[in-house]
């Protein structure tokens, strides 16, 4: 009976239309994968027990570090263990443990977390209530306004995290010194430093600092160094050009001074071969000045274009573009200088 019985549970598995081979292929198949899902369970069932003992005996090691009043071993006693294996004991344990240390707002959030998970009629959810309603009035609370002037892409953290609330809205936080640090593309950041204390609520306003200059292009930087060769090449040229312009006046006035006293010695003196061949000592003066004007003109003379011709050339050598050149020459009869510039 139990033969027929599995011969015809058998035929059930297998399509007739499949025929005899195909059919103990499917067969052989169901049960492999039958076996497989068997070991998953038989190996996760292990490694489940073992994480709830676990749990366990850091939660039994919380309750002893609570009974001695060390909480901070206590919390993290019982963090790691409501990571392991979550409990609602849990956590009302992890509650007490951040009220005996000040931590309302995280307190708060784990008796609220618990009531989640807890029905209204359970004595428990009654207990979380009532240390819920009881830190509210303690918590306190900041609010951050950004600036209306911040650009796009502005970010803000705090302590190091970045907010993800919405700005305006009160945030629950633990009493204690907080670190609002304000950061946005091309603009320095901004930090402002806040102290919570009991049942505060506190609004700052933030924005990001002052806009960094933004640097030229590769191509169009300007080194220190260059803008200050070029201011220098600039002043030099101004001063060389100045002083030639002045001796070159000075020189014209000597220049008509020399014409004067020569109309003198034209009335006072014969021009003879040689030189000339005054009648009075007023044609022998204007003679003397006359030569004296003429060798001080002429002196000025090369003096000015000499210093025009060097403050041009430290006026054209601060051009961008060009080279320029400066030689000896002969201007006439006598010597100069040549300056080319090239564009």
């Amino acid at each position: 009976m139990n033969s027929v019985d599995y011969s015809r549970r058998l035929r059930d598995w297998i399509p007739h239309r499949r025929g005899p081979a195909w059919g103990g292929r499917l067969v052989l198949g169901r049960l492999a994968l039958v076996a497989i899902v068997v070991g998953v369970m038989l190996q996760a069932i292990p490694a489940a027990a073992q994480n709830k003992g676990a749990a366990q005996v850091l939660f039994e090691a919380g309750r002893r570090a609570a009974a001695d009043g060390d909480y901070v071993t206590a919390c993290q006693k019982f963090e790691e263990s409501n990571r392991m294996e979550p409990a609602i004991g849990t956590l009302l344990n992890l509650g007490n443990c951040e009220e005996q240390q000040g931590h309302w707002a995280t307190s708060w959030l784990r008796y609220t977390e618990a009531l989640t998970k807890l029905a209204p009629e359970d004595k428990r959810y009654v207990f979380a209530k009532g240390k819920a309603d009881a830190l509210e009035p303690k918590i306190p609370r900041l609010v951050i306004l950004l600036d209306e002037s911040v650009p796009p892409g502005t970010t803000v953290s705090r302590n190091g995290s970045p907010l993800t609330v919405a700005f305006g809205s009160p945030m629950r936080l633990d009493p204690g010194k907080y670190t609002i640090r304000v950061e946005a593309p091309e603009h320095r950041p901004a930090t402002y430093e806040v102290v919570l204390f009991e049942g505060d609520e506190e609004r700052l306003s933030v924005a990001p600092g002052e806009r960094i200059r933004q640097d030229p292009p590769p191509g169009q930087r300007i080194s220190p160094v260059e803008t200050r060769k070029a201011n220098t090449r600039r002043t030099l040229g101004y001063a060389f050009g100045g002083a030639g312009a002045a001796a070159g006046l000075a020189a014209i006035t000597f220049g008509v001074l020399t014409f004067t006293e020569y109309l003198t010695a034209k009335d006072h003196c014969d021009h003879v071969s040689g030189g000339w061949s005054c009648r009075d000592t007023t044609g022998d003066n204007a003679i003397g000045k006359g030569q004296t004007y003429e060798l001080i003109a002429y002196g000025l003379g090369a003096v000015g274009l000499a210093s025009m011709g060097v403050g041009a050339y430290f006026l054209l050598s601060d051009s961008p573009s060009g080279t320029t050149a400066v030689s000896a020459g002969r201007f006439g009869d006598t010597l100069g200088f040549n300056l080319r510039h090239t564009f």
